[in-house]
């Protein structure tokens, strides 16, 4: 007799099924569109462009300063001028029928003007003029000051009168043998130029401005200009006699009309 089956025991390992089957990848239908075709252009070598940083705006050139004038040094001619103070009687006086006014010119003097065209603010004037050159009454002066000629005495007169002024009691020319202007400060003014400075007159020095119209012709500068002042201004009388009698007023007047040729 056959041998009957052995039982299985429970702690035998089962039979190995067989591994499941692997699916298949699915593949894609094909497409009716062609593929493209790939680019010719060579891929850009070295790193990535980047794009420019936006440029910072551009100043525009700077003016160039506009040229300065140069500064003119006009050298002041006596003969082309004339410089001169005029004296005035009192009419107050007993005897003012007796006294007269009178043109008192500079002779000769010695003085300069700086002048810059485009800075008339900058101007620089100077002059000296000799006592011992002041002449009383010269030719013409009586009629240029506006004076009268009934005025006018003789030569001799004229002489007296030049000693009077150059004595002790009047300019003392003997220790104050100058009369002296220099300017300190120029202003412009719709006329011309006001020249503010020093008069020394005396020893005595005073502050003083006198407008001025200034012009040119054929390169020369011309200056034009008048001016109050007083005896009493310097510390001095005017001049009298007959024990007062005779006297001047203490009031004078500058007269200025001055020629210069540049340096």
């Amino acid at each position: 007799d056959d041998a009957p089956a052995s039982p299985v025991s429970p702690s035998a390992e089962p039979a190995h099924a067989p591994p499941p089957p692997v699916p298949e990848p699915t593949r894609a239908a094909p497409s009716s569109d062609p593929a493209p075709t790939p680019s010719t252009t060579p891929a850009p070598s070295g790193p990535p462009a980047t794009e420019p940083a936006p440029s910072e705006p551009v100043a525009p050139p700077a003016e160039a300063p506009a040229p300065v004038a140069e500064r003119i040094t006009y050298v002041l001619s006596p003969a082309a001028s004339w410089l001169a103070v005029v004296v005035w009687n009192d009419t107050t006086s007993l005897g003012a029928s007796a006294g007269h006014d009178h043109a008192i010119v500079a002779s000769t003097f010695t003085g300069s003007v700086r002048w810059t065209p485009d800075a008339p603010t900058a101007c620089s004037v100077e002059i000296t003029v000799p006592v011992s050159g002041l002449r009383a009454d010269p030719d013409g002066a009586r009629k240029r000051a506006g004076l009268s000629e009934d005025g006018a005495v003789s030569e001799k007169n004229e002489r007296t009168i030049e000693k009077n002024l150059r004595g002790e009691d009047q300019l003392w020319a003997d220790t104050y043998p100058t009369i002296r202007f220099q300017s300190t400060e120029c202003t412009s003014t719709d006329a011309g130029v006001q020249v503010t400075g020093k008069l020394t007159i005396r020893g005595v020095t005073q502050r003083v401005s006198v407008p001025m119209r200034i012009s040119f012709d054929n390169g020369q500068l011309r200056a034009r200009g008048s001016l109050e002042i007083s005896h009493s201004m310097f510390r001095f009388e005017p001049f009298s006699a007959a024990l007062g009698a005779l006297r001047n007023q203490d009031r004078l007047t500058l007269r200025i009309d001055v020629r210069g040729s540049p340096e």
